[in-house]
């Protein structure tokens, strides 16, 4: 009987709070390199929509100086990863 060789597919995955949440899986992919590459793609959207977000609720008007997100960092409570997996049977 043939042995068979071992599949490694790689995991783009998210997590959208650190302290609230867990990683899911965005994509799969037959390389690191395309998975690297969909997590940046995804980093730049999420990044896009974070200044955005910023731009908009701060220009709120009577919005009390301690709810405004200018100082808050992009990715503070957030994660992105790239992992490999074996395919199972």
């Amino acid at each position: 009987m043939k042995e068979k060789t071992k599949e490694i597919i790689w995991a783009f995955e998210y997590c959208g709070c650190i302290y609230e949440s867990s990683f899911a899986t965005v994509s799969l992919h037959f390389t690191e390199e395309g998975a690297k590459k969909a997590m940046r793609k995804h980093k730049r959207a999420e990044k896009v929509e974070f200044k955005e977000y910023q731009k908009y609720h701060n220009s709120e008007p009577g919005l009390h100086e301690s709810c405004k997100v200018k100082d808050k960092e992009f990715g503070m409570h957030e994660d992105w990863r790239v992992i490999s997996m074996e395919v199972e049977e």
